[in-house]
Order: structure tokens, then sequence, then C-alpha cells
């Protein structure tokens, strides 16, 4: 199976359409899940606010539905975040993949988690730490298993828009700065994008699963 996270921003700038998509790759059949439900749904009171307190600062009207998304270790969980958003969602994996459960009740697995920032990638690491990019501020955080409390892990002044999240066998945690508010269509049409578009990496605060 894959899940896929359907942002719902194709056709325009709030992502009310937004839902997980499971694929079964035996049967190549697709389901859409959770449509409509709060978990996945971009807040609309919450706009992209980038660099707050510095002359950068401004804020985008631009709404993502569910965007980062992660397993854990074991297989068991699914943590999921809308972009526009105040929490980290999970949901029990075994939940999403049973196409005899019925979309209702898949709804009914997926549980509010801790307070998180405007976030575009999620991954989690042995001992259940999800890493997410804080997008708007130019840093990485994660989620500890032993708070599950959201802190600010890494942070430097040109990762501009960390996205996505990848791990490698060197032991290291992989992020880009995308530069995305500097692009023409979240900056009022102008293009101050620029290479070199940076990558960036650390060492994660728990062990990496599979290496």
């Amino acid at each position: 199976m894959i899940v896929i996270a359907d942002e719902a921003i194709a056709t325009g700038p709030v992502g009310d359409k937004a839902a997980l998509v499971v694929v079964d790759l035996a049967s190549g059949q697709s389901r859409r899940l959770l449509q409509g439900h709060p978990s996945v749904m971009p807040d609309k009171t919450r706009p992209i606010t980038v660099d707050q307190g510095t002359p950068r600062a401004k804020s985008i009207d631009v709404f993502v539905g569910v965007d980062g998304i992660a397993l854990d270790h074991r297989g068991e969980w699914f943590y999921y975040a809308p972009l526009n958003g105040a929490k980290v969602y999970r949901a029990h994996e075994r939940s999403l993949l049973d196409r005899g459960l019925a979309p209702r009740r898949s709804a009914r697995a997926c549980r509010p988690g801790p307070t998180s920032p405007t976030t575009a990638a999620c991954r989690s690491t042995a001992k259940a730490t999800p890493t997410l990019t804080e997008v708007g501020e130019r840093a990485v955080g994660i989620i500890p298993a032993d708070t599950r409390k959201y802190r600010r892990f890494v942070a430097d002044k040109d990762i501009g828009w960390p996205d996505g999240v990848t791990y490698s066998a060197d032991g290291h945690t992989y992020t880009g700065a995308a530069q995305l508010p500097l692009s023409a269509a979240l900056n009022g049409g102008k293009a101050e994008n620029k290479a070199p578009y940076l990558i960036y990496r650390f060492r994660p605060l728990a062990p990496v699963p599979g290496f």
C-alpha cells in the first residue's frame, strides 16, 4: 500500500477537498479517506506567515490541506498534518489500510496530537519522534516521545521554506530550502527565488529506522 497526501490546491488557494489517498499496489485500486474531516482540512483563520519579527515578514493567503505525513518505525501509527493547521494528527495504520472499514469509521480512528507549526513535511525516527519542517520560520523541529510537545531542533537563516525530510544510511536527516515564499506565485507575482537551492543535513535526535 501507498498513502498519499492530497493537499487539494491544484484548482485554487484553498485546499477544501484535501484527503488521504490509499493505493493498493497489487490491484491498482485507490480509496479517498477523510475528505472534509477537520484533521485534513486547512484552517482558514491561519494564513501562512513567514519570517515573523523581521523586515521580511509577510502573510500569504494560501490554505493547504494535509501535507506532511509519516509512519512510525513500528508501522503502527500514521502521522499527518495540514500545512495550515495547529496540530499533528495520528491514526492507526491498520484503520487506513482496512478496505472493509467505512470512511466514517476511519475518521473515528483519527486522534489529535501535539500542537505543531506550519509544516510541509513530516517523518518519524525510532522512538516515534516525528520530524517537522517549520516552513515559515527557517527551522526544523521535533516532537520527542517523552514530552509529546513540539520544539525547534535546528535553524538557519538561509533555510527558506524547508520542504521534504528524508534519511540516509550515513545517519543524517536531510531537507531542502525550497524558497517558495520568494517564488512569483507566493510573492505578489515577482520571482525573487534564485540559486543556489541549498540542501541541509543534521543528526536526528533518535536513530533512523532501517539503517
